[in-house]
């Protein structure tokens, strides 16, 4: 998704920066935390396909308070009040023409929420609190609070020592977020983030000011019908402080979903979007089609840790894990370009880690049921997980010409010999026992139409007779070293190389039906492999597609 447009709206002596985005029937305020920056938000995946799918449903309202990211950040902005803040809501609801709206308030956002909803009941439709908390410090007047003096200094005192670093990264993360913690990627993000969104002074004067927050008093007078959501198991901020909001909040009711991070975007994102969903009255979406053009990629992370880092990079890039007619694990993508980057990131995060995992991508039409697939996609980027090298990615052509203008840089790799695999048309449970991969020999030969010949003892060895199934005749290509180019991705800034090798002009795709719809036959073109790797080097033009 695009980043929306920011525009700017006066509120007393400061000015907001805020953006729209959806057209939903709802509206929706997202009153964040701590820091913010609004185009910052967009660079990271999980945070935007989160934004994305609240677009879809309502008509979401973001904005930079007073003092952070693009709206004013001089010195008197520093450190606002909840009624200050307020205001700067009202404005921006002002601008954007919005009579009544429902606000969602996350972590120290829900101060905000909670007090525009006392303040203007008349503005305010609905009120979502995630990650809230009546008060942060806890001392003899406010036993309530979630931390006393000395275990909030333990917990952020190496955050603002080392604020808009790596270091002041995977401390902030560490408390908020920790199923993150490893991804490398993330904590880059995450630094930039504080760094646009707040100074190290400017972090210290407003956080010293939301300690001092006491919602109690202030929940009851919320009217408006509200919903408290929390992780049970939330790293910062226990589940007892969202039932106590809850209780005093007389219109209120109380959902927890598992989970330990304290950041919703992070972690199972989606039972925090189903759930406002119903509360907001929204319409769910249409159910998925259940044959459509998808992105798999297949790794072999075999142990726990990096099953775990696959998962978690594959949740940032909007993956969905799904089982194939083998009963083997693959990961699913809506976009080719997200699938081929979170192949990447997954790869050289374990590659940190010291294991060499391998990953293959494949983009193909598939029979969607639930979380499992079928079709020849799945068959094929099982199969060229066999030929990827340790700590290398492979692609096929497919996916290659539908990634043009992603930043993704393709180089060409050595050929290796022709393969055919066979994608059942039955049911998952018989592709499971017939879906097999002929070796190669010397008795099988490309033909100029781009089908096979075949003779002696590989011709024997077909299908079971009435089994019904498609062969996808292909000559794959690897990354043996050859001379290779490389480009620098539009989103990490670092270098993105890829390897391939030139196929035949013989060879081309071609089209056939099967009984589960339409679908490409995969032939030589389509198996040839192409390699990404992350490297650094000099950037160069690639050329001769």
């Amino acid at each position: 998704m695009p980043t929306p447009q920011t525009r700017y709206t006066r509120a007393g002596d400061a000015e907001i920066a805020y953006q729209t985005v959806g057209s939903g029937p709802v509206d929706l305020v997202w009153a964040y935390g701590m820091m913010t920056h609004l185009e910052v938000k967009w660079e990271e995946p999980s945070l935007a396909r989160m934004l994305g799918q609240l677009s879809g449903f309502t008509r979401l309202i973001l904005f930079d308070r007073r003092g952070c990211g693009l709206s004013d950040r001089g010195d008197r902005h520093l450190a606002p009040t909840l009624e200050e803040r307020v205001h700067d809501v009202l404005a921006v609801l002002d601008a954007v023409g919005s009579e009544r709206a429902s606000l969602f308030g996350v972590s120290e956002g829900c101060a905000l929420a909670a007090m525009f909803a006392s303040m203007h009941p008349e503005r305010t439709d609905r009120v979502v609190l995630y990650g809230g908390m009546s008060r942060l410090l806890r001392d003899p007047e406010h036993p309530w609070g979630v931390m006393d003096a000395q275990q909030y200094d333990a917990a952020f005192g190496p955050v603002f020592r080392h604020w808009g670093t790596l270091d002041g990264a995977a401390a902030h993360v560490r408390l908020i977020a920790p199923s993150a913690v490893d991804d490398s990627d993330y904590l880059a993000w995450f630094a930039r983030q504080q760094r646009l969104s707040l100074s190290r002074d400017a972090v210290v004067r407003f956080m010293r000011v939301a300690t001092e927050y006491d919602l109690d008093d202030i929940l009851p007078n919320v009217q408006a019908p509200t919903l408290v959501l929390h992780r049970s198991d939330d790293a910062i901020v226990p589940a007892s402080s969202a039932r106590r909001l809850a209780s005093r909040i007389t219109h209120a009711s109380l959902v927890e979903v598992p989970g330990a991070d304290h950041l919703p975007y992070v972690g199972d994102a989606d039972a925090i979007v189903e759930a406002m969903r119903a509360f907001l009255g929204a319409p769910s979406p249409p159910p998925a089609a259940d044959v459509r053009l998808v992105t798999l990629v297949a790794t072999d992370a075999q142990d726990p840790d990096t099953a775990s880092l696959v998962a978690r990079h594959a949740r940032r890039f909007d993956g969905v894990e799904v089982s194939d007619p083998t009963g083997g694990r693959v990961t699913r993508f809506d976009s080719a370009t997200r699938a081929v980057r979170f192949a990447l990131g997954a790869v050289r995060a374990a590659r940190d880690g010291g294991v060499e995992l391998r990953a293959a991508v494949h983009a193909g039409e598939c029979h969607i049921d639930g979380s499992s697939i079928d079709g020849p996609a799945a068959a094929v980027v099982t199969a060229a997980l066999r030929d990827a090298p340790p700590g290398r990615v492979v692609a096929t052509a497919t996916v290659r010409d539908i990634v043009p203008g992603s930043g993704i840089v393709f180089a060409d790799g050595a050929a290796r010999p022709r393969q055919e695999v066979r994608v059942s048309r039955c049911s998952p449970s018989q592709a499971a026992a017939r879906t097999t991969r002929r070796r190669p020999g010397p008795t099988h030969r490309t033909t100029s139409s781009g089908g096979t010949a075949t003779s002696g003892r590989s011709a024997s060895r077909g299908g079971r007779p009435g089994c019904g199934t498609a062969r996808a005749c292909v000559t794959s290509r690897c990354c043996w070293p050859i001379p290779a180019v490389s480009g620098t991705s539009s989103t990490s800034g670092q270098e993105q190389r890829v390897t391939s090798g030139k196929v035949p002009a013989a060879v081309r795709r071609r089209a056939t039906k099967s009984s589960m719809g339409r679908h490409a036959r995969t032939t030589a073109d389509a198996w040839r492999h192409w390699t990404l790797t992350s490297a650094p080097g000099r950037r160069r033009s690639a050329t001769g597609w």
